[in-house]
């Protein structure tokens, strides 16, 4: 058994928004973060070279790599740090562990009596779309950095709360295209997430779409999964997850019968291929949709960037490739 990296004891701040008092699960989240509060904690740049100007050559190559790790924060990345700020709480709003009818539902999740639990969620959804390589997935890490992997929670306000709560869990699409290997990349995902391999071996060997989606929703709401954030959703195959209806009715229960807000990322392909499930999901809207783009010329956001960032991969690869 490991100790995930990002396990953090809780500690309860309370909220001045009326919806998202007494809840241990959002008090125990990081404060919601003014924009250039934000800013400041997303951007990433790298160390100036400083004395390695005198090394050799062949070494100041490998610094180029360095500029892979900058993140100039953009418009586009603080309106999703806070549309991930919200739908997250949001999330939490109809999951109080403090609430007798947050445990009736997840005993009838347990029964597979859902609809006769009374739960009402309060999830939604968000789309990001753009093209392989523009910056979706490393604007979501940068975000998501804000957010602990897990929360230990004991004691609150005086009363017991024994629970491992997780904000956030990140998956990839995989290759096979189908749901069933998401669902498996799933319970990998929560293994890392707590630090003990305890799910990943024991449903290696469950098959079905039906048996797969039960547990899911069992391992969700035993550690209050804040929001679901699946990556590539390009690689999904109607034909491998049985039908667009099939992926619909997974989608759905995902978000309306467990209650976990749903972040789809993919290309720009995902659009057209999940056209008619997104506009079937009752909550598909949701938030909306965060487009990257190449900026025009003329964008302000391209000025801004140019500005404040091109010095730094100036100068990291003309001391990388400069001779002494």
């Amino acid at each position: 058994m490991t100790t995930p990296a990002r396990l953090v004891t809780a500690g309860y701040v309370e909220s001045p928004i009326a919806q998202y008092q007494g809840n241990p699960l959002i008090e125990a989240l990081p404060s919601i973060r003014a924009e250039a509060d934000a800013a400041a904690a997303l951007a990433m740049f790298p160390e100036e070279p400083g004395s390695e100007v005198g090394l050799s050559k062949e070494i100041r190559l490998h610094c180029i790599d360095r500029v892979l790790q900058l993140v100039q924060p953009l418009q586009i990345h603080l309106e999703l740090e806070s549309a991930l700020s919200s739908l997250i709480r949001s999330g939490y709003v109809g999951r109080n562990p403090l609430a007798h009818s947050t445990w009736r539902h997840m005993y009838a999740l347990a029964l597979g009596q859902t609809s006769e639990s009374g739960f009402r969620s309060t999830a939604s959804t968000l789309s990001v779309v753009g093209l392989s390589g523009i910056g979706k997935s490393t604007a979501l890490e940068s975000i998501l950095r804000l957010y602990p992997q897990a929360i230990r929670h004991q004691q609150y306000r005086g009363r017991e709360l024994v629970q491992v709560q997780i904000p956030w869990l990140k998956i990839e699409c995989p290759f096979d295209g189908s749901l069933t290997g998401l669902c498996h990349a799933f319970f990998r995902a929560i293994d890392r997430a707590i630090g003990d391999e305890r799910y990943a071996k024991r449903y290696r060997s469950l098959r079905g779409i039906v048996p797969l989606v039960h547990q899911i929703e069992q391992i969700a709401s035993t550690h209050f999964v804040g929001v679901l954030i699946i990556d590539e959703l390009q690689h999904l195959r109607v034909a491998k997850t049985g039908g667009k209806e099939n992926m619909l009715n997974f989608f759905v229960n995902l978000i309306n019968s467990i209650g976990i807000p749903v972040v789809f990322v993919g290309t720009n392909s995902m659009i057209d291929l999940f056209s008619d499930v997104m506009r079937n999901a009752r909550r598909a809207t949701g938030l909306g949709l965060s487009d990257f783009r190449q900026p025009a010329s003329d964008d302000p956001a391209w000025a801004l960037l140019v500005a404040l960032s091109s010095w730094r991969l100036w100068a990291t690869v003309r001391h990388a490739r400069s001779y002494p």
